[in-house]
């Protein structure tokens, strides 16, 4: 059978993505794949070079990959693995172009000056480079909950809240009360219907978000009063408001199923927060301004008007900082060009895909 012929008009990730997933051998060679290119090098925007004498990398700035870009990640490790069955190793290996950067740090004022705050995110042994599955909700919703879980029982939050003049019978009790709260959840959230399609189920979802509720003002009277002299305990706040905020708001909206981003995409991600009760100093802090930032995510670039859909947020952050497999970011050894563009590249000339540089489109005309 004559395979088909598919042109791909540029060679950025997108471009060589498309070419990579047509040219898989489960296809068996049904598609001769082009790829045109206006310039000289595949990439895009991730495109990167050396400039001599020096060769220095020539690119639009480093580039980071988060542990939760799954598809990115399975993509890459594909391409090394064509590479080592073609015994082409002058790229090196998949594992060797990841370097582990479990540190993410913002910058917060404080007191009148910058402080640097920096968050550690444990690593795991999740393996990276598998073929995606899509989280649920509902195990976002159980990562969170364990999350504030942790943070709560943990040996810093013992000594904090004691250090300010809590008891430990108050510290152990409200840990023991958010236990009771996650069994609870966990048996909700293994229900048929993550909501409850009966009134039972509709009361256990209300007890909890109440519960919630309570939990986040016992650990506001804990902290609450340091936060205006204590930078530790003005962070461990912001922390636990964010994660019982959204606790509480997903249980609020019924978005703890596959709904969550319709049902939350009609409101800004600061508004959703600040509607269930977040103080002002949680979603105005430094981890959630660093997501607007990040995104430039304000209308016509006015940072006094934020616009940044809560459930496409809530949705990406989740998988950011909770569901990431190994590390929550890897830097590149070489850069992307070197590390990524190139190897992808090299391996899709092995499945016998063309390369057309310097080639600009004027114009397309369908056959018939």
């Amino acid at each position: 059978m004559t395979p088909k012929r598919v042109t791909i008009l540029g060679g950025g990730p997108a471009g060589l993505a498309t070419a990579f997933q047509l040219t898989d051998p489960k296809y068996k060679g049904q598609f001769e794949v082009t790829i045109y290119q206006l310039g000289w090098r595949s990439g895009g925007h991730c495109e990167s070079g050396r400039v001599a004498p020096e060769y220095w990398v020539n690119q639009n700035g480093t580039h980071y990959l988060f542990g939760c870009y799954n598809n990115a990640l399975y993509l890459l490790n594909e391409a090394y693995k064509e590479l080592d069955k073609q015994g082409d190793t002058s790229f090196t290996t998949f594992e060797d172009q990841l370097i582990q950067r479990p540190m993410i740090v913002l910058k917060q004022m404080w007191a009148g000056s910058w402080t640097n705050w920096a968050i550690h995110f444990p690593t795991n042994d999740t393996p990276i480079g598998t073929r995606p599955t899509p989280p649920s909700a509902s195990h976002l919703f159980k990562l969170l909950l364990h999350t504030v879980i942790d943070q709560i029982g943990s040996e810093q939050f013992r000594r904090m809240t004691q250090r300010h003049g809590a008891t430990r019978v108050a510290t152990n009790g409200l840990e023991a009360a958010l236990m009771a709260v996650a069994k609870q959840t966990y048996l909700l959230l293994n229900a048929d219907s993550p909501r409850g399609s009966s009134v039972i189920g509709w009361l256990c979802q209300h007890l909890l978000e109440a519960a919630l509720i309570v939990l986040r003002t016992a650990v506001w009277a804990m902290l609450g009063p340091w936060t205006l002299i204590s930078l530790e305990a003005t962070r461990m706040w912001i922390l636990l408001d964010l994660g019982l905020t959204i606790l509480i708001g997903l249980l609020s909206d019924g978005a703890v199923g596959p709904q969550m981003v319709p049902v939350l995409d009609d409101i800004d991600f600061q508004a959703w927060l600040a509607k269930h009760g977040a103080e002002k100093s949680t979603y105005t802090s430094a981890p959630v301004m660093l997501w607007y930032e990040a995104l430039a995510a304000y209308q016509n670039g006015d940072t006094s008007k934020p616009e940044c859909a809560a459930g496409a947020s809530l949705l990406c952050l989740f998988q950011m900082v909770l569901d990431y497999k190994q590390c929550v970011s890897f830097q590149l050894r070489n850069e992307v060009g070197d590390s990524v563009v190139g190897p992808v590249c090299a391996a899709l000339e092995y499945r016998g895909v063309k390369f057309e540089y310097f080639h600009r489109i004027w114009d397309l005309v369908p056959e018939g």
